[in-house]
């Protein structure tokens, strides 16, 4: 159906590491099932 855009970036581990500390403080943060399933969705693909 659609095309998935895929973008690569190159992180140190301390820019990952903050990464998944502001999407982990986010996922605490979450009011809604969409939300949290993209943010747990975000977090699986980083670890």
């Amino acid at each position: 159906m659609y095309d998935e855009v895929v973008k690569t970036i190159n992180l140190t581990s301390d820019e990952v590491e903050i990464l998944i500390d502001a999407l982990s403080y986010r996922l605490a943060q979450c009011v809604s099932v969409g939300e949290d399933i993209t943010v747990r969705e975000l977090l699986e693909k980083i670890q």
